[in-house]
């Protein structure tokens, strides 16, 4: 694994993870 894919696969998590968090509170950040 690159460290470019690496670092997209985390970027991607965090994004998910961030989002979930945003359903949960019903605030829209974006």
């Amino acid at each position: 694994m690159t460290s470019d894919k690496k670092l997209f696969y985390f970027l991607n998590k965090y994004f998910v993870k961030i989002r979930e968090e945003t359903l949960k509170t019903g605030i829209r950040i974006i």
